[in-house]
């Protein structure tokens, strides 16, 4: 169901140490899930390179975490970036203008 999907998207921000790794965990967050894609923002852009490096590890742990495949993406930006949120566009979280 829908609210089930969610409920186990949700259990994406309560797991993230387990989900991304200890030495990755505290260098970014989960942002939004949007169309089987998560988005992490990241605090430098080396840590974007390693989210990038061990994206496939991460989806692996959300989709045996969620029983199901929860995502098939990660999508990795630079925490700070200008950006445009299509959820709320005083947030600066999403799309780049």
């Amino acid at each position: 169901t829908p609210l089930g999907k969610r409920l186990k998207e949700a259990q994406i921000w309560q797991e993230w140490p387990s989900l991304a790794g200890k030495r990755l965990c505290t260098h970014g967050n989960p942002v939004v899930v949007k169309d089987m894609t998560l988005h992490v923002e990241a605090y430098s852009a080396v840590w974007v390179s390693k989210f990038a490096y061990f994206k496939w590890e991460i989806i692996g742990r959300v989709n045996r975490m969620a029983g199901q495949e929860l995502i098939s993406d990660i999508f990795v930006t630079l925490a700070g970036d200008e950006v445009e949120d299509d959820r709320d566009p005083g947030r600066g979280r999403g799309r780049k203008k």
